[in-house]
């Protein structure tokens, strides 16, 4: 079975093409939350690149709460961080938790279910009319 660890960067190479994309339509279409994209943004970026990188770190057998609660904690710092920021304007950055917990449940299941896709794949030899028969 191909190693987890193996195609993670891989994939989040892909989705960093994908992303600013995404962004830029978003922008267009509401741009009211353009401050709101500049600011998230990074912290969404680095959250995926957190969990990465403590899935191909983590020692065998660390449990996923563990692993759980070290991203948590990275978000928590770049959120503390940002509203840290705000406060000096009398705003906020909030969040929904369980959207914070089901996108990181998420992310892991992707990565996961493209390490399994990689360990299917294979090499055959194409089978001949005459070897099939």
């Amino acid at each position: 079975m191909a190693n987890f660890k193996s195609i993670i960067s891989g994939i989040w190479h892909g989705i960093l093409k994908t992303e600013p994309v995404v962004e830029g339509a978003a922008k267009v279409l509401l741009p009211a939350s353009a401050p709101v994209f500049e600011l998230i943004d990074p912290i969404i970026a680095k959250l995926q690149n957190t969990i990465i990188t403590v899935e191909a770190n983590a020692p065998e057998g660390t449990s996923g709460a563990d692993k759980f609660a070290a991203v948590f904690a990275d978000f928590k710092s770049g959120a503390d961080l940002a509203n840290a920021v705000l406060a000096g304007e009398g705003k906020q950055l909030v969040y929904d938790p369980a959207s914070f917990t089901a996108g990181t449940n998420a992310f892991v299941e992707a990565m996961r279910q493209f390490a399994v896709l990689k360990a299917s794949v294979r090499i055959e030899a194409i089978q001949s009319a005459a070897s099939q028969g």
